[in-house]
């Protein structure tokens, strides 16, 4: 992620990290609500993350990514 991230970044990208309330996506170009911000943008990227769930159950460690799955995204 972090090569995406540097990459994006050498391309001219501004990345901003906040918390967004709502997302326009009905007109253009798409408004994206922060509190009383609104910002408006021709392109989106939705990126929610994800955290393995881990039971730490006996064996869970040996068989991680080969039969217990923990994170859909981390297992694929």
């Amino acid at each position: 992620m972090m090569k995406m991230r540097e990459q994006s970044l050498h391309a001219g990208t501004r990345i901003e990290t906040k918390t967004v309330d709502k997302i326009d996506l009905q007109s253009h170009p798409f408004k994206v609500f922060v509190g009383d911000l609104v910002h408006e943008t021709k392109t989106i990227i939705i990126a929610t993350g994800a955290t393995a769930k881990r039971l730490h159950l006996p064996g869970e460690e040996t068989y991680r990514q080969r039969g217990i799955s923990a994170c859909a995204v981390c297992d694929g």
